[in-house]
């Protein structure tokens, strides 16, 4: 997991800020396996906060 919170309290240059965004979002999944997997989903949106 990447903490974008403390790298935007320390002042990061918009170029770093960028190369930052792309290393967290190389590591989300391509797509989510609800459909294939409903038994794997425990909790609704709701509980996760979202």
């Amino acid at each position: 997991m990447i903490e974008l919170r403390e790298a935007l309290r320390q002042g990061l240059s918009d170029t770093a800020l960028k190369v930052l965004l792309g290393s967290a979002l190389a590591l989300k999944p391509e797509r989510h396996s609800f459909k294939e997997k409903p038994q794997h989903v425990v909790r609704f949106m709701s509980k996760t906060g979202g």
